[in-house]
C-alpha cells in the first residue's frame, strides 16, 4: 500500500509536486493503472485547490483543506493551506 502525505500552499507548483508524486509512486511499485489514477486525481485536486487559495488570498481569506485520495494499492492526503499555523504561544495569547 502505498501512502503520502501533501503539503500545498497557493505558491505550491502543482506540476513539480505531481511529478514528485509520480516518482515515489513509481518507486513504491505501484502499478501502472493505479499509477495513473492517483496520479491524474491528484492533479484534478490540487490545481483546483491552488487556483481557489491563490483567489481567496487575493482577497484577503483563507482556505484550509485537507482531501483524502484512496484507491486499489495508495492512500494520498492533501493538505492544502495558505494561512499560516498559529503557535501555540500566540494562541495564549490570542494573537
Amino acid at each position: 500500500m502505498f501512502r503520502h502525505t501533501i503539503r500545498a500552499t497557493p505558491a505550491s507548483d502543482v506540476a513539480a509536486v505531481v511529478g514528485e508524486l509520480e516518482r515515489k509512486a513509481s518507486r513504491a511499485g505501484l502499478d501502472a493503472v493505479a499509477l495513473g489514477s492517483v496520479v491524474e486525481s491528484t492533479r484534478t485536486v490540487l490545481r483546483s485547490l491552488v487556483e481557489q487559495g491563490a483567489t481567496l488570498a487575493a482577497n484577503g481569506s483563507a482556505l484550509n483543506v485537507t482531501r483524502d485520495l484512496t484507491g486499489p494499492g495508495y492512500s494520498v492526503k492533501v493538505m492544502f493551506g495558505n494561512r499560516p499555523k498559529r503557535s501555540f504561544l500566540d494562541m495564549l495569547l490570542g494573537r
